[in-house]
């Protein structure tokens, strides 16, 4: 266990891809936590709970999640409380706060880093926004549309210097 500060992330986007993002960084949705309970009571060769508890804590914490369907945004703060991995039943921790545009957590002074699950045209702006504010960006695949949004995003993460991880269905 190290002794450093905890990185501080917000999540835009929370559909399908940005549920198994947030699940990767170690904050599961809690029904995911009691479905993947239950398969393992069906059949005990399911070991994906067990596999899925033996991750290692990333040193994160989630402080604002982003949805334009005010169901996600509510189900990505829930997961983003999820700081002991349980299910709906369990101990839950303090919830992020739920922003209702991605420039206003782009904004909020205790966010480091950013992951983008957001639909795929918006991938490059909202990078390009995360970088100009100095947060650092994970963002999924595609990284844009057009050839010049590319361009503006690597001149901006260059001239930041912020950290840009491009994740490409588990080939990071």
């Amino acid at each position: 266990m190290h002794d450093y500060q905890p990185v501080r992330f917000g999540i835009i986007g929370f559909g399908i891809r940005g549920k198994q993002l947030m699940r990767a960084a170690g904050f599961p949705e809690p029904t995911w936590i009691d479905e993947q309970i239950k398969a393992h009571a069906e059949n005990k060769q399911n070991t994906n709970y067990q596999d899925y508890m033996e991750q290692e804590q990333l040193n994160i914490e989630i402080n604002g999640v982003c949805d334009i369907f005010s169901v996600y945004s509510r189900e990505a703060a829930i997961a983003g409380s999820n700081v002991n991995r349980e299910g709906a039943a369990g101990k839950m921790g303090k919830e992020p706060k739920q922003y209702k545009t991605y420039l206003e957590l782009l904004d909020a002074p205790d966010i480091d880093a950013v992951i983008i699950a957001a639909p795929d045209h918006w991938h490059a702006p909202m990078a390009i926004e995360a970088a100009k504010r100095g947060k650092h960006v994970y963002c999924e695949k595609p990284v844009s549309w057009t050839v010049p949004e590319t361009y503006e995003l690597v001149r901006v993460v260059k001239e930041k210097g912020i950290v840009f991880q491009l994740g490409h269905q588990g080939r990071q």
